[in-house]
Parts: C-alpha cells; sequence; structure tokens
C-alpha cells in the first residue's frame, strides 16, 4: 500500500507546473467584429479603449463585453469598427508626435537656461526678449506655423531657475563622483574682493581621473564676517562637507603668502592639517608672477626729465652758417646767433675750435656708464636667472651687488656716493632697469 501512499517529490512539481501552463490564445483579424483590437497580445476595445487580460483572447469573452458595456453598438456592421480602430491609431501617433514636441521643447529649455548662465544674464532675459525675438525670426523666415512650436519652450523667471539649479547639481555630482574615483587630488585657496568689495573665498581642486589630469573650481562662497583664519575654515568645512572627501588623498595645499593663509597656529593651512596630515603646504607661483608684474612703487619709477629748450640739438649745419655770416658779412656773434637762434656762447666756441683746428663736439655730453655693455648684460642675466629659481632679488639687493662687482673689477670712475654708502646709487639704478625693461624685482611686502 506504500507504493500508492508515495508523495511525488518537489521536482516532479514544478515539471507538472510548467506541464500546466497556461497559453494563450494570439489575436485573429476576425476579432474587429466584436470591437477589440490588439496591444501587446492583450485585446483591446476600440469604442472604450478599456484593453482586457490575456486570458480574456476568446471570442465569447470579447462578445460578452460588447454586449453588456456597448450594448447599443453590438449590431453595429464590421466597418464602423474598423472606422473605430482607425481613430484610435491615429489618436497613439498624435499622443507619440506631442511626447517628441515636449522632449524637444524641454531639451531647447535647458540648453537656453545654459546660455543665460554662462552669459550671467537676468533669467527674465528668456521669456521677454529671447521667446518673442526667436518667434519673430522663424515666423518671417520659415512660417507661421513653425513659430508656433516655439511658444511649447518653457522659459519662465521659475523654470530658467529651476534648470540652472538642476544642471549645477548634476555638474557637482559628476564632479564628486569623478574625485571619489581619484587616487590623489590638490587644493588651491585664495581669498579675493569682487568689484562690490566683498570677500570671497575660492577654492579649485586639481585631481586623476581616466589616465588624465583634470582641474575644477570647487567652490566659491562669500565671507560673511571677516577674512581670519578662524572664518576661512569655517567656511571651507561647510562647502567641502557635501562632497565627503576622503582627506587621506590630499596630497597638497596651495596658496598664497596671507597671513590669514599660512599662518602658523591660526592660519588656515594650521587648521586644515588635522583634516589632511598627508597634504603639503605649496606656495602659489601665480601670485609671485602677479607681485612681478605689477608696476614699479613710485619710489623707483624712473625719472624722466623734459627738456624745456632747444639746446644742443641744433646741428653743425646752421653753426656753419652763422660762422659764415659773422666771417663774410662781418656780422657780430652775437647778432648771428640771434638770426640763426643759436647761442651766441655757442657759436663762439665754434668759430674758436674751428679756428685752431680743434674736433667739435655740439650737443649735451651723456653721463658716464660705470659698468661697459658687457658687464651689465651678464649683471642682467644673473638677476633673470634668480627670477627664475624663485630667488628674486630687492632693489636694495641689486645695489648692494653693483657696488660688490664694481669692486672687484676695480673699475676707477667709481663715484664717490657708493663708496660712502657701499651701494649703487638710485640714478643708477633707475638707468639701469630703463637699459633693461625685461627685469623684474621682489615688492618689498612679498614673504620670502
Amino acid at each position: 500500500m506504500d507504493k500508492f501512499l508515495r508523495r511525488p517529490s518537489s521536482s516532479s512539481d514544478a515539471s507538472a507546473s510548467e506541464c500546466r501552463k497556461t497559453k494563450f490564445r494570439k489575436y485573429d483579424q476576425s476579432y474587429i467584429q466584436f470591437g477589440f483590437t490588439e496591444l501587446a497580445d492583450k485585446p483591446q476595445c476600440v469604442v472604450c479603449n478599456e484593453v482586457l487580460s490575456a486570458e480574456s483572447m476568446k471570442p465569447s469573452k470579447m462578445k460578452r463585453h460588447l454586449e453588456t458595456k456597448h450594448f447599443a453598438l453590438k449590431d453595429k456592421p464590421v466597418e464602423f469598427f474598423q472606422r473605430k480602430l482607425f481613430s484610435l491609431r491615429s489618436q497613439q501617433v498624435n499622443i507619440t508626435d506631442l511626447a517628441n514636441v515636449n522632449k524637444n521643447a524641454l531639451k531647447a529649455s535647458y540648453e537656453v537656461a545654459l546660455k543665460i548662465a554662462k552669459k550671467g544674464k537676468p533669467h527674465t532675459i528668456a521669456e521677454e526678449l529671447i521667446l518673442p525675438a526667436a518667434i519673430d525670426m522663424v515666423s518671417n523666415i520659415i512660417s507661421p506655423q513653425d513659430a508656433e512650436k516655439l511658444k511649447k519652450i518653457p522659459l519662465s523667471n521659475d523654470t530658467i531657475s529651476r534648470r540652472i539649479c538642476d544642471m549645477a547639481e548634476a555638474v557637482q555630482n559628476q564632479l564628486k563622483k569623478q574625485i571619489k574615483d581619484s587616487t590623489f587630488f590638490a587644493i588651491q585657496l585664495d581669498e579675493s574682493t569682487d568689484v562690490a568689495n566683498c570677500a570671497q573665498f575660492l577654492c579649485f581642486i586639481r585631481y586623476d581621473y581616466g589616465d588624465a589630469i583634470h582641474e575644477n573650481i570647487l567652490f566659491c562662497k562669500p565671507l560673511p564676517n571677516n577674512t581670519t583664519g578662524e572664518s576661512l575654515y569655517k567656511v571651507f568645512v561647510q562647502a567641502t562637507e557635501p562632497f565627503e572627501f576622503d582627506w587621506k588623498k590630499c596630497v597638497s595645499i596651495c596658496s598664497d603668502g596671507a597671513m590669514a593663509l599660512t599662518g602658523k597656529k591660526s592660519g588656515l593651512i594650521a587648521r586644515l592639517k588635522s583634516l589632511t596630515p598627508n597634504a603639503s603646504w605649496v606656495h602659489c607661483f601665480l601670485h609671485r608672477q602677479a607681485l612681478a608684474a605689477k608696476k614699479m612703487p613710485d619710489e623707483l619709477r624712473m625719472r624722466n626729465y623734459k627738456r624745456k629748450t632747444t639746446r644742443g640739438s641744433t646741428s653743425e649745419e646752421v653753426y656753419e652758417l652763422a660762422a659764415k655770416e659773422v666771417l663774410e658779412n662781418k656780422k657780430s656773434p652775437r647778432e648771428a646767433a640771434r638770426s640763426f637762434e643759436i647761442c651766441h656762447v655757442t657759436l663762439h666756441t665754434f668759430m674758436k675750435k674751428k679756428k685752431e683746428g680743434l674736433p667739435v663736439e655740439l650737443g649735451y655730453k651723456k653721463n658716464r656708464q660705470v659698468f661697459n655693455t658687457q658687464q651689465e648684460t651678464k649683471l642682467a642675466e644673473y638677476l633673470l636667472q634668480c627670477a627664475v629659481i624663485y630667488f628674486g632679488l630687492l632693489p636694495s639687493e641689486v645695489k648692494k651687488l653693483a657696488y660688490e662687482i664694481a669692486v672687484y673689477h676695480k673699475i676707477s670712475n667709481i663715484p664717490v656716493s657708493w663708496i660712502r654708502n657701499k651701494s649703487a646709487g638710485n640714478d643708477w639704478f633707475t638707468a639701469f632697469l630703463k637699459r633693461n625693461p625685461n627685469l623684474a624685482l621682489r615688492s618689498r611686502k612679498q614673504p620670502v
């Protein structure tokens, strides 16, 4: 009796259940006489657009639906239901086209919002200027019917603002993912003042992603109270909290030499050491370049003298003519000088040297230079090399170096003031910079 009471195994139950799977009937074109068409292997009524279950793909169930819900249409001919089917198909096509139009309008809305954000224009410009202008252009060049499609683009003030926020959030999420996948990263900090005299705190980040080095702006936040190291630290922590950084990956922090950033005890860099134990501080070379490119202060500015007279600029031919008037026409030197608008003393000296057969030199003589051209060229090259290795010299250091070079080369015409002050003078220094305009010196306020 046990063999008659033996229960089948679970595997046999599974195979039996697969064998007992229901096989649904396929749609037949003759079912249109009951007012039904096919939608995703399910019957759909062409009158009320109701979609029945797959098990209802039977003539009896379709006929019962027609007689119970559409009793007045049960005797209609097949052509009536075919017209209903055509109307249903046309409606579905219109819905698809409308969805495509909405998709394109949404894309155009985002593109307009992106351009407005890049140009920094007010958000109302899209609805008040861009859209009306676009409608006029399309209406005149293409057709008024196509211009009507532009009215479907959402460009209101709130919409543009929402689009910009969405794109900013998407960019932030992408940046967050890239930094999270990077091996190392470094940050650069700077505190500056905008045109409205408001303090702004900027942070840039540099990281490796996809076998390349990327650089992006991390944040730009206003400083509400002051620019102390404590305020900068609070703003930095609040701005970087959403990114969830692994600060062990931070290898370097770059900034300028401001005390609020580089202070030994209360500076921002000192406070960040608790977050970034592996990071080292680097002085920003762009700030050095900006300081070197600044104009020279007033105390070191070139002294360009403007001549008040034209004395010394008269050519030798004029003096020859004046001397001829004196010798041939028997005019006095003073009268001849007055007629040619030259100095009578210079004319008298010119005639005297001509009579004695001495060489005549007209005009003002230039001040005698301490160094020759070769020595000044070597000095300028040395100063440029110092600037390249970030060891630019101060003006006082350059003048002391010039005096030491003059003593070393045993130059005979060293000015007395150089020997007294153990340093070159300001006049030589300004003339030296004028002869070498490619030189740039350190500011006295620049920290070493």
